[in-house]
């Protein structure tokens, strides 16, 4: 059984949901940091160059330390490639995509990923979702809608176009690192995919003079916070691909938005209204009901 099928009675596949929940619940806590961090004087490109430079340093000392094989077979060249394109597109498209269009609207455009990975595994298998599982994903979409808010007013088709470019670099990550886990140690995915993304954020980030540093302490203590979510967050999402497959993993990270919510009402002291908790409950049963169906391998 390979790991795009296997069910949640497999313990490897509840594992994978598990490790995948933790994945999310980690990346969720970075908007708050990063808000804090924005607030003591940073910017945005600054925030993303700044922790994937500390994920590469943290998964470079883990490779060290471990003594890890860093030798790529030759046929997954392109699969480790494609996860640090991946990552460079979730990081460039989303952070820049807020500079045009509300941040409700880039997050319900990003977390369209799900929906994208989904496409492409019924594409690759030659063969159409099943009722369930697409209503599942539908039902996560609707709720990400209703617990995000939109604001059709601030629309730009630039920031559209970012976003949309982020979602389809995190549903690359993922079918890619799926792909490359079944071979290539976490540690490794996780330094190789920082080695391409960084340079590519530096130049980013220095070409447009957007490298400012906090103005106060509690900014880098942010930064810092940051990293450390991103990091966790980022290398928990290898193991739960290799144990979960891509779909499912994909599907558990819609609760990343809503922990996010969450998060910011109780840190920042902002506060969700009754669609935003019909719209995470919506989520929540929209998870549940997709991991059950999983059992059934219902496509």
């Amino acid at each position: 059984m390979n790991a795009g099928s296997r069910k949640p009675a497999d313990p490897r596949f509840i594992a994978g949901i598990a490790i995948a929940f933790a994945s999310a619940t980690s990346l969720s806590f970075i908007t708050t940091f990063a808000r804090m961090a924005y607030d003591a004087g940073t910017t945005p490109w600054t925030l993303v160059l700044l922790r994937a430079l500390f994920g590469l340093a943290s998964s470079l000392a883990v490779v060290l330390i471990l003594r890890s094989d860093l030798r790529v077979p030759r046929a997954l060249w392109g699969s480790v490639l494609l996860t640090g394109i991946g990552l460079t597109m979730i990081s460039v498209g989303y952070m820049s995509s807020v500079a045009f269009i509300p941040v409700s609207l880039a997050a319900i455009l990003f977390y369209t990923f799900p929906l994208i990975v989904l496409g492409a595994k019924m594409v690759a298998a030659r063969r159409l979702p099943g009722p369930r599982r697409g209503g599942a994903y539908a039902l996560a979409f609707i709720g990400l809608t209703l617990a995000l808010g939109t604001d059709i007013g601030g629309m730009d088709w630039r920031g559209i176009a970012l976003a949309m470019m982020a979602a389809v670099g995190a549903a690359v990550m993922y079918l890619a690192g799926e792909r490359a886990m079944k071979t290539i140690g976490t540690p490794q995915i996780a330094l190789f995919t920082h080695m391409v993304a960084v340079p590519v954020m530096a130049i980013a980030t220095f070409s447009t003079d957007s490298f400012v540093t906090p103005s106060a302490t509690v900014g880098w203590w942010a930064i810092l916070a940051a990293g450390t979510c991103y990091l966790i967050g980022i290398s928990t999402q290898f193991p739960a691909l290799k144990l979960a497959g891509a779909a499912p993993t994909a599907l558990v990270s819609n609760a990343e938005p809503l922990v996010s919510l969450v998060v910011a009402a109780l840190v920042l002291g902002e506060r969700l209204n009754g669609a935003q908790y019909v719209g995470g409950a919506l989520v929540i049963i929209a998870v549940m009901i997709g991991t059950w169906l999983m059992r059934n391998d219902d496509r």
